[in-house]
């Protein structure tokens, strides 16, 4: 059994990668967790730092309490599987840890400012055969597990041979290219389509980078509490990478205080004919589509909220006509561009990191 670092094990990306991976037979375990140092509470002096973990664990999966126990000092063990854990600044690690080549890939679930440090992601090659950044990164190649098994030659590609360093993007670019490869997948038989432009508009459910209290202006730094924040995401650098010269737009990432899953709305712009069948059978072409994509996207019939998606393993649930729209001739004929509108609920998590450990077991 391969052997993998995890390295962050934060209330959410981290706690989810952690069990996702003892739950479910990717190819690898998890045998160690490094994260920093986390405070405790005087009151309650017997608890530790592994109750810290078991604690964030327990609270991402409330009905699998009894599948998560400690083992020992600084031991966990998750449906039956050991891990380690080790409490420690990353880098003061990396000076102290000896044992190189050790693990045969390690995740980054820390900020993602780790994913721009080429020093830091060069030493952890010293101990990791692959490393792989669960966010958008410029240093490290590009490889989204939304389209895992997908081509196409509106979609610029990336490398893999010979690489091992991987950015997996972050959970709101996946979302849209989970519904993106569905799309033209069902325009698949568009003669001279030419894509023109895409936008995106997101609802973000809150994360544990949140605060309770306004500390500054910054959308991120305000007041969670009855109060919709218009921020920005990721997915603005990460979609002009993968048009490149196609305009791509990302209007807003609204911060709401929920859990899990997010929501967008996408559109796409594109030359095309549009025959009458085509237009009548779109929204089937698009369900069909959905279930031919490699488990990253789903369809729903029913108009139903987000709280039914919350546990799924897809990234994207599309939703059907009426939020599925597709206008032929938008801005009328001379123009010939064509319009798609879909919308999605967003596995900002658990479809998040169940897929970015598909990706990284086709990796390694």
């Amino acid at each position: 059994m391969k052997k993998v670092l995890l390295i962050g094990c934060g209330a959410e990306i981290g706690s989810n990668i952690l069990l996702l991976s003892k739950k479910n037979d990717f190819g690898f375990d998890i045998d160690t967790v490094l994260n920093s140092q986390i405070a405790l509470d005087k009151n309650f002096p017997n608890l530790g730092q592994e109750h810290a973990i078991i604690a964030r664990l327990r609270l991402a999966y409330p009905s699998e309490q009894n599948s998560i126990k400690i083992s020992g000092k600084n031991k966990i063990k998750i449906y039956g599987k050991q891990t380690n854990l080790v409490f420690q600044d990353l880098n003061q690690f990396l000076s102290t840890f000896k044992v190189k080549n050790k693990w045969d890939a390690i995740i980054l679930a820390t900020s993602k400012n780790d994913l721009k440090d080429p020093t830091l992601l060069n030493k952890l090659l010293d101990y990791g055969k692959y490393v792989f950044g669960m966010a958008e990164s410029d240093i490290m190649t590009n490889y989204y597990p939304a389209l895992l098994g997908f081509n196409s030659k509106y979609l610029n590609s990336f490398d893999k041979k010979n690489n091992r360093l991987f950015a997996l993007g972050s959970c709101q670019t996946n979302g849209w290219l989970a519904q993106f490869r569905v799309i033209i997948s069902a325009l698949a038989e568009i003669k001279s389509m030419k894509i023109q432009r895409v936008e995106v508009d997101i609802v973000h459910p809150d994360t544990p980078t949140g605060r309770i209290g306004t500390k500054s202006f910054s959308p991120r730094e305000q007041d969670a509490r009855n109060n919709l924040r218009p921020s920005f995401s990721q997915i603005d650098g990460a979609m002009k990478k993968i048009l490149s010269e196609k305009q791509a737009l990302h209007t807003v990432s609204l911060r709401v205080f929920n859990e899990e899953p997010g929501y967008q709305i996408n559109r796409l712009f594109f030359n095309g004919k549009l025959s009458k069948s085509f237009l009548n059978d779109f929204e089937n072409k698009i369900k069909i589509c959905c279930e031919k994509s490699n488990g990253v996207s789903s369809f729903e019939q029913m108009p139903l909220g987000s709280k039914a998606f919350k546990y799924r393993k897809e990234i994207a649930h599309m939703l059907p006509q009426p939020y599925l729209k597709i206008y032929p001739n938008c801005f009328g004929k001379i123009s010939n561009i064509n319009e798609i509108i879909s919308q999605a609920f967003i596995s900002n998590v658990y479809g998040y990191c169940f897929n970015a450990l598909r990706a990284i077991k086709n990796i390694i």
